[in-house]
């Protein structure tokens, strides 16, 4: 309290400097010091005409006044405006990501279905969905697509765009594949676009269209992987994800593709189907870990 007073009368300027600083001390009269100057640049009145109940009734400092623009304020309002939406952007981000051994069934809120293979990932956001339909997908999944507004899919191989249509998506190690159920879909490629439509699919490595020599619907989704013409190195990458296993293989030649399906409920039978038609079989070394091995048929 005593230096409270002392402070308010060397600002009145009852006392000098040197006798402040012999009172409070020479840090602390260097901080008041540098408070004045501060004050200074703002809108308070010079120190000897002010007493100590004036200042503090001006404590709530107001810069200067200044002539602001119509062009100034129309920019803070819109820098204003941009933070605020971008909270409410960041807000409505939403993504859904499976384990290894999980699925998930997304109800978007149009009335679309996502059913999401275990390791993948898709994100979108709630607000600018209602405008534009576009999600960022990874790994396997399929799109049951109502109808409305273009429905657009990015993932790093490749883009999709689809107006209402059934179509799936796998996007693992380098390799993209969509095969389309229903409708009609366009997807680019790199620097090329395909339109596929029903019953038809393009994928990375081939980069060209080709029938669609299976059926889909909800019950085989819910049971089976299916492929057609899959590099065998991307079925083995969905096997383990589907049953949290390890599959290891010294050299695996890249010409083997894979078409057919095996059972997402049944390992060995999984196993079996895949690896048999190349001579290969999936032997056990320790718990959910595998060897890929050549069968010696003599």
């Amino acid at each position: 309290m005593k230096d409270q007073k002392y402070l308010a009368d060397w600002m009145e300027g009852k006392i000098t400097d040197e006798e402040l600083e012999k009172i409070v001390g020479k840090e602390a009269f260097l901080s008041y010091s540098k408070i004045i100057k501060t004050l200074d640049n703002w809108s308070v009145p010079k120190r000897k005409n002010t007493t100590w109940e004036q200042l503090l009734s001006k404590m709530v400092f107001v810069k200067k006044e200044k002539k602001v623009s119509l062009y100034s304020w129309v920019g803070i309002a819109a820098s204003i405006l941009i933070v605020f939406g971008l909270g409410i952007y960041q807000i409505n981000n939403v993504k859904f990501t499976t384990e290894i051994a999980a699925f998930k069934t997304i109800d978007l809120q149009d009335g679309s279905k996502i059913y999401l293979e275990p390791n993948s990932s898709i994100q979108y956001n709630k607000l600018t969905y209602r405008f534009f339909r576009k999600l960022k997908a990874e790994g396997a999944m399929v799109f049951k697509v109502s109808k409305g507004s273009p429905f657009n899919v990015e993932t790093k191989n490749g883009t999709i765009a689809v107006l209402g249509t059934t179509f799936k998506v796998l996007d693992r190690l380098n390799f993209f594949k969509v095969a389309c159920f229903e409708g009609k879909v366009k997807v680019g490629i790199k620097k090329n676009e395909f339109i596929i439509t029903a019953s038809q699919e393009v994928d990375n490595l081939q980069n060209e269209i080709k029938p669609v020599k299976y059926k889909w619907n909800e019950e085989i989704q819910t049971k089976y992987a299916t492929y057609q013409h899959t590099p065998l190195e991307v079925v083995i990458a969905d096997l383990e994800a589907i049953y949290d296993i390890e599959i290891s293989f010294s050299e695996l030649n890249k010409k083997m593709y894979f078409s057919g399906r095996y059972s997402k409920e049944n390992l060995e039978e999984a196993l079996l189907t895949v690896f048999t038609p190349f001579h290969l079989k999936a032997e056990k070394i320790q718990k959910n870990k595998y060897q890929i091995e050549f069968v010696n048929e003599y």
